[in-house]
């Protein structure tokens, strides 16, 4: 794939877009993950559309308060990098609203949209959940904690339930998002870690 000025640009907009924000129970820097994202679905075959949908996937979940609202970051993705991208990211949101709605029903609607949607949303969508699950089992194992604890996301899915719901979650996630033999769920699967963290 060659990567053009629109990769730049929208390198330099994600920049502009999270420079404020970090990940949730850390001090790392938000872009951090998002270049984490990109990587993974590089390695899995992205095309620039995708790649770039890879760096912004959270963009409307995430900034579109901080942009003037849903519909000016909409039509500012859409002219700059057009409406496949648009629509990746699109697929990629489990909700827009401020607040989110309840943690566990975003993400059981969201996993059901799955089964019917766009391979490149799956790629990109399975590129974010792994990048998770690696997250969340390496921290696990840093600080010899439960996987299904590693995370703040993971705490709000103890309503009910235990906090391995979360783990739950982005594993079905996954494996719906496994299009292929090469996917990034199934060689994550297949390695060292992978079957650790799925035992």
């Amino acid at each position: 794939m060659k990567i053009t000025t629109r990769f730049e640009n929208a390198l330099a907009f994600a920049v502009r877009l999270y420079r404020h924000q970090f990940r949730k129970g850390g001090e790392l820097p938000y872009i951090g993950h998002l270049l984490g994202v990109c990587s993974i679905a590089l390695e899995h075959g992205a095309d620039e559309d995708e790649f770039i949908a890879a760096l912004l996937h959270d963009s409307i979940e995430d900034q579109a308060e901080s942009f003037g609202g849903a519909d000016k970051l909409r039509a500012h993705l859409r002219a700059e990098f057009g409406d496949k991208v648009l629509a990746i990211i699109e697929g990629c949101t489990d909700a827009e609203t401020v607040p989110k709605p309840p943690w566990r029903e975003r993400k059981e609607r969201y996993i059901a949209h799955l089964a019917g949607a766009l391979p490149s949303v799956l790629l990109v969508s399975a590129s974010d959940k792994l990048y998770n699950a690696r997250t969340i089992l390496q921290t696990s194992v840093k600080w010899g904690t439960p996987c299904g604890r590693a995370s703040t996301a993971a705490g709000k899915a103890r309503s009910g339930t235990t906090g391995h719901c979360a783990m739950r979650s982005w594993r079905t996630a996954a494996r719906r998002c496994a299009v292929n033999w090469n996917s990034p769920w199934v060689t994550w699967k297949r390695s060292p870690l992978g079957r650790k963290s799925i035992a």
